[in-house]
């Protein structure tokens, strides 16, 4: 009876020994979110004739970018080895959706520009209709 105890302790220790040892020498598991490319900002709002600066995180390769609407949202400067950063411009008053385009993915900003009072500098609730005579979109 001992003899079949001690050879199921020992069976079970040699199991456990080539478990254990299987588990050691396998590679760590990578979060897929460590490796994705992504903007670094999704949503942004900035008033008429400031900047903003957007940057594509881990690109695989070179990023071509676009604005929908260049009269409202343009882009002005590109910087990086691979074009990963680009200084966004708004022009005037509304919304626009900036691309990054990195072979055939594509990631996306939207961009509220906001009107700025031309005498006061603050921000216009209703650009439409704002006494300082320029008339936008929203």
């Amino acid at each position: 009876m001992k003899e079949k105890i001690c050879h199921a302790i020992r069976l079970s220790l040699i199991l456990l020994a080539v478990v254990s040892g299987i588990c050691m020498w396998q590679e760590p598991m990578k979060s897929e979110a460590a490796g994705k490319m992504r903007l670094n900002k999704k949503k942004a709002s900035l008033n008429e004739k400031k900047k903003l600066m957007l940057q594509v995180k881990k690109p695989k390769g070179k990023v071509a970018w676009s604005s929908s609407k260049p009269s409202i949202a343009k882009i002005q400067k590109k910087s990086g080895k691979k074009n990963e950063k680009a200084v966004v411009l708004g022009v005037k008053a509304g919304k626009a959706t900036i691309t990054a385009k990195i072979g055939k993915k594509k990631l996306a900003a939207v961009i509220t520009v906001k009107h700025i009072h031309k005498y006061s500098q603050s921000t216009c609730a209703r650009p439409a209709t704002c006494s300082c005579g320029k008339k936008s979109e929203v």
